[in-house]
């Protein structure tokens, strides 16, 4: 029997933010076909996201100008196995929907628009790390990105 918690927080996602997370995967350049596969449960995902409280063994941060796709990409790139299992979490969205499970990273998919998401943070999680992109702006008025990688044991 399905968790009344889980219920509610699918009904709320359903009716308050699938579509809004939808058109953000669509705005990370992620395929109609894999976003509609890739949203996995939300029993999936609490599992996913409660074995994340053997987090951070370590912390790797490198702040970017939010045009600097190439250094954003290279720094994703040193700091992430390919072997593993990825997945998106866009808060609340995926509270709300579950997480998405990515097939493929590539560099299109963090060629996306500043205004995203208004909170400004995506994290990629994968069993050995998981991966902070927090894009605001600063004091300056420039569009920053910072990410945040946490490597786990």
């Amino acid at each position: 029997m399905e968790n009344i918690s889980i219920s509610k927080r699918k009904i709320v996602g359903k009716g308050r933010y699938l579509t809004s997370y939808k058109n953000i995967l669509s705005n990370m350049h992620f395929d109609k076909n894999e976003i509609e596969d890739g949203i996995i449960s939300l029993e999936k995902s609490d599992e996913i996201l409660n074995s994340e409280k053997k987090r951070a063994s370590s912390k790797n941060v490198k702040h970017f100008l939010f045009d600097d796709k190439q250094g954003q990409w290279e720094f994703i790139q040193d700091n992430i196995k390919k072997d593993y299992s990825l997945y998106v979490a866009i808060w609340p969205y995926s509270q709300y929907c579950g997480l998405f499970k990515v097939n493929s990273l590539s560099f299109q998919n963090i060629c996306f628009p500043f205004n995203l998401e208004n909170n400004g943070v995506i994290t990629f999680i994968s069993e050995d790390v998981d991966i902070v992109l927090d894009y605001y702006i600063d004091n300056l008025e420039n569009k920053c990105m910072t990410i945040e990688v946490y490597s786990k044991k």
